[in-house]
């Protein structure tokens, strides 16, 4: 049970703990509070937790003056970073029903670009672009999010430009990255 606020109106049911909790998939995710409300109740049933989930209304009113803090690990010594992206196709509501009922029209497309410490298995790094960007162009932003040191860049042969190597430009970092077969040396 909350404690009074000594202000008016009815008290806050749910604790800032909670709140935060509710809003990490909507901020990662993007999501419209009303989805997130959604996506939480879907988790919970997939858990298998019979527990109330937040009103989007509620926890609308009482996320304005909350500040949601994403806890990261924080990392001793250089790290080894493995960077890779990966294609998600996208349905609109009527395509799903096309997909589902007739033929295909077009859909979108985006390419998620993710670093990862190759030790702790967390992301460290996270770009969302559309399918004409290459790897290589975005790269550069990804190595910027890392926090720390880097001792090596792990990454595909789609990496294997002048612009990726001229983003690890400090001399004690090493690049693992496959020569393209088209590449000339």
């Amino acid at each position: 049970m909350p404690l009074p606020s000594n202000r008016r109106g009815k008290s806050r049911f749910y604790s800032n703990l909670a709140i935060q909790v509710y809003l990490r998939p909507k901020i990662l995710s993007r999501l419209p509070h009303r989805a997130a409300e959604g996506l939480v109740n879907s988790l919970m049933r997939l858990c298998g937790l019979n527990l109330p989930v937040l009103n989007h209304t509620h926890v609308w009113r009482q996320a304005a003056t909350l500040e949601v803090k994403i806890p990261h690990r924080w990392r001793t010594g250089a790290i080894h970073v493995v960077v890779n992206s990966i294609g998600l196709k996208i349905f609109r509501e009527s395509e799903w029903k096309v997909h589902q009922h007739g033929a295909l029209k077009r859909c979108t497309w985006r390419k998620i670009h993710l670093s990862v410490d190759a030790t702790a298995k967390d992301i460290v790094g996270i770009e969302i672009t559309t399918t004409p960007w290459h790897d290589s162009e975005v790269f550069p932003d990804l190595l910027s999010q890392v926090e720390g040191d880097i001792s090596q860049v792990s990454a595909d042969g789609a990496y294997d430009t002048e612009a990726v190597h001229a983003a690890i430009s400090e001399p004690q970092v090493k690049a693992s990255i496959p020569r393209r077969e088209e590449a000339v040396p």
